[in-house]
């Protein structure tokens, strides 16, 4: 009798807490939802456009972090391709190759087509954005605007405070998404900054 109610106590013990990977899952999902009930309301206030912003920042460092401690999964779907020597390596998730950053880990979003960005990014992060375009047009009234960079990072703004055609300067409410070591002074851990001092 005794053994048998070490071996039951064994087995709780076993069964206690939750792993990594569970942990992040709910953040990502909590984040989302954060991001998704503060744009329900169309006209937003200063104190609420930078709490969007914050929750949104938070919701894309999940996401990434999510890609990252995928990498370490058992039977995990990562492929490698050969480009003129230079040897790259990809996480697909949800149906969509994305290229694994090197340097950390991280994700490193290629610049052309700017579609396959967009849809690179989408597949990560489930959120209402569309692409930065050249000419103002815009396709959908998604509320937020992707402004991709040329070192795999990117920009996120609200609609109506992305750069214009006549106005290029960046309005400082946005997400920034810096990819490690990609240009002269990029850190060597990538970042998801917040900057919210113009919201």
């Amino acid at each position: 009798m005794h053994i048998v109610g070490n071996n039951r106590m064994r087995q709780m013990n076993k069964n206690k807490g939750f792993t990594l990977i569970e942990l992040i899952v709910v953040i990502v999902i909590l984040g989302i939802i954060g991001v998704v009930a503060s744009l329900k309301t169309m006209e937003l206030p200063s104190d609420a456009r930078v709490a969007v912003m914050k929750s949104s920042r938070a919701a894309i460092q999940s996401a990434f972090d999510l890609f990252h401690a995928k990498q370490e999964m058992v039977n995990v779907n990562i492929t490698t391709e050969d480009h003129e020597g230079n040897v790259q390596h990809f996480l697909t998730i949800n149906g969509v190759k994305i290229l694994i950053n090197k340097n950390d880990g991280y994700p490193l979003f290629r610049v052309l087509p700017r579609e396959r960005f967009l849809k690179e990014f989408k597949a990560l992060v489930n959120m209402d954005v569309e692409l930065y375009s050249y000419d103002d047009k815009y396709k959908t009234n998604s509320k937020f605007i992707l402004f991709p960079n040329n070192y795999s990072g990117f920009h996120i703004f609200f609609r109506g405070q992305q750069p214009t055609k006549g106005n290029t300067n960046f309005r400082k409410c946005y997400v920034e998404y810096i990819a490690a070591k990609q240009f002269v002074g990029a850190p060597d851990i990538s970042e998801v900054k917040v900057a919210t001092s113009e919201c």
